[in-house]
């Protein structure tokens, strides 16, 4: 199949995560792809059925192509069938087509028509969710491979690095009064928009000079007048809205550049920042396993470099501080080998409604890293 069968493909699998949806329906088609061929098929349970795959030929791998199969769920006012791809104007729009199935069907047609030794690929679950895939395989491997690609959407620019992530969850508990009244009350969803803004002050003052940036992003707030909750903890609110809201429970993410931010230091600042405002906080943990930042020296891509501008095109190098966190830094932590994340544009329309990926990019993203191969297999 070429590269464009395969991205018609895995746009038309729904694999974002829900109740009744997961990446099992792209596990069995990746499996079904590979059945018969050179490579040997491993497959690690993460859980249920969602799993991992491991496609290598049975030598040590040299070179490793990661990929993630889950995608964020479909959007509202998005036109037309999310996977029902189109193509209009050398742009194939669906959901997931730029992030990251695109990077799938080049990893796949690359491996399929190859007669090289030591290539191999990770296809991983839940990269979009908790990275739950990423955090597995590397408990289960310790593989030592000469580069990683991760071959996310980077509009053809090198990403050889990224800010880490914290995400954590809290209650802020406020105080109940007439609206008529409102300062002798506490509002609560108030006071968390205070604490969103003066975390994000505390941590600006880690930043690198010139460098990347440390940023809080308040993913999720609910609030209002709490009368009770459910039995699994949801808080049921009154409907009424004369009522200064006396709860509120928030999602915050952090892209962590500095080194020095950890969740004792974010809970201590929390804690100081509360006190100051006067309100309290509760219930405050974790909401997965933190990720930490990662740099890849440019020494290191020389290759990557040569293979681009090869390619006919220029070495170009991503903003840090515009990038999202990679599965790929959780492999760099464990094994400590460089990592390059490279592929197909528009890198903006990764998560958006009526996304698409622009096909000159996809094709000249494969003619790129099978160049790299070339040199190093």
């Amino acid at each position: 199949m070429t590269t464009l069968d395969l991205l018609k493909t895995f746009v038309s699998i729904p694999s974002y995560v829900d109740r009744d949806v997961d990446e099992r329906q792209m596990v069995a088609k990746m499996k079904s792809l590979f059945v018969g061929s050179k490579y040997t098929i491993e497959e690690q349970i993460v859980s249920g059925e969602r799993k991992n795959l491991f496609i290598h030929d049975g030598t040590p791998a040299k070179v490793i192509i990661l990929g993630h199969m889950d995608t964020v769920p479909p959007k509202i006012d998005t036109v037309g069938d999310s996977f029902k791809p189109r193509i209009e104007k050398e742009n194939l729009y669906g959901l997931g087509s730029v992030d990251m199935k695109a990077g799938l069907a080049i990893a796949v047609n690359l491996l399929l028509n190859t007669d090289k030794k030591r290539l191999a690929a990770i296809f991983s679950v839940d990269e979009e969710y908790d990275c739950a895939g990423a955090m597995a395989f590397v408990k289960k491997y310790h593989l030592k491979p000469k580069m990683i690609i991760n071959l996310e959407g980077s509009d053809l620019k090198i990403q050889n690095g990224c800010r880490g992530i914290v995400e954590f969850l809290f209650e802020v508990a406020g105080k109940a009064v007439h609206a008529s009244k409102k300062d002798e009350g506490v509002n609560a969803i108030e006071k968390t928009m205070i604490l969103s803004a003066s975390l994000q002050e505390a941590l600006t003052k880690l930043d690198k000079k010139g460098g990347a940036k440390n940023s809080v992003n308040l993913a999720r707030l609910n609030g209002g007048n709490l009368m009770r909750k459910d039995g699994d903890g949801t808080p049921i609110f009154s409907s009424s809205g004369n009522i200064v809201p006396n709860f509120a429970s928030a999602h915050f993410e952090i892209r962590v550049a500095s080194k020095k931010i950890s969740f004792s230091l974010i809970k201590k600042l929390l804690l100081k920042i509360a006190l100051k405002h006067k309100v309290k906080i509760n219930n405050l943990r974790l909401k997965n396993t933190p990720v930490g930042s990662m740099l890849v020296q440019k020494d290191k891509l020389k290759d990557f470099e040569k293979a681009l501008k090869d390619c006919g095109l220029p070495v170009e190098y991503q903003n840090i501080n515009t990038s999202g966190y990679y599965e790929a830094q959780i492999l760099w932590a464990a094994w400590g080998c460089p990592v390059v994340i490279f592929g197909p544009s528009p890198n903006g329309m990764s998560h958006q409604a009526n996304e698409y990926v622009n096909l000159k990019s996809v094709y000249k993203t494969r003619e790129v890293v099978a160049k790299y191969l070339e040199y190093n297999l």
